[in-house]
């Protein structure tokens, strides 16, 4: 019996607005506060969703940032399990740049800040494409 499977995928640039005059702080270097105030190299989200000839999916993220927050977690779990897409079924790849906003709440602050925000902002993209 052949399988048929759907893909679909999409490429974000989620690099924050960035000048001297706003500049945003890094995670990821410990008591050593860093700040963009430009962006040499952009930041970007990937997603993937496969659906087999079972209707069984199949979410892949992958993004630029340090890491995936459990709030952000648990926001993607639940919308995806109104939708039918189980956790268990639901990939998130951090490639932990040091070159990013804070996207880990229970850090240490010595690591720098959260920015909930653009943290929330990630979320809502993969739920608006990809889940609802």
């Amino acid at each position: 019996m052949e399988s048929v499977y759907k893909c679909a995928f999409l490429q974000f640039d989620i690099t924050p607005n960035v000048s001297p005059e706003k500049p945003v702080l890094l995670q990821g270097f410990f008591e050593r506060p860093r700040s963009a105030t430009a962006a040499a190299i952009p930041l970007s989200m990937e997603l993937c969703l496969l659906e087999d000839s079972n209707c069984t999916k199949l979410l892949i993220v992958s993004a630029d940032i340090f890491g995936f927050d459990e709030m952000t977690v648990n926001t993607i779990y639940h919308q995806a399990a109104e939708w039918g897409l189980l956790p268990q079924n639901i990939l998130l790849s951090a490639s932990h740049p040091h070159n990013a906003p804070g996207t880990l709440s229970k850090l240490p602050k010595a690591y720098g800040p959260f920015y909930e925000g653009y943290a929330k902002q990630l979320s809502n993209i993969i739920i608006e494409y990809f889940i609802v």
